[in-house]
């Protein structure tokens, strides 16, 4: 899952949503940025990964491949600072599992 961060992240999930609601209109009250522990239930903990995918329109960029630069691209997106200043280990071995995760969601036949 993609984790929300700042206030204005929970802010942008509430409107959106909001806006989605025809699909759960019992919810469609919730506020995010006055709850933001609500975003840890599973339900929305997905919601909100779907929202930053549509939003940051990252399905773009996974229409040009399953490729390791794929993956690459999608992750300078969800994390720019992994990608940003001078390689540390912590930082190597996050881009390396993420690498690893795809490959290996390919291998089990994930992306037929």
């Amino acid at each position: 899952m993609i984790q929300l961060t700042h206030r204005g992240g929970y802010q942008r999930f509430t409107t959106w949503h909001k806006a989605s609601a025809d699909a759960w209109p019992q919810e469609a009250a919730v506020d995010f940025e006055a709850d933001p522990d609500r975003v840890g239930e599973a339900k929305y903990a997905v919601r909100s990964a779907c929202f930053f995918w549509v939003s940051h329109r990252l399905y773009s960029l996974a229409d040009e491949g399953d490729s390791s630069a794929v993956v690459d691209s999608i992750s300078k997106v969800i994390n720019p600072g992994l990608f940003q200043g001078k390689p540390n280990q912590m930082k190597t071995g996050s881009i390396g599992k993420r690498q690893e995760n795809f490959a290996n969601i390919r291998k089990w036949g994930g992306f037929a």
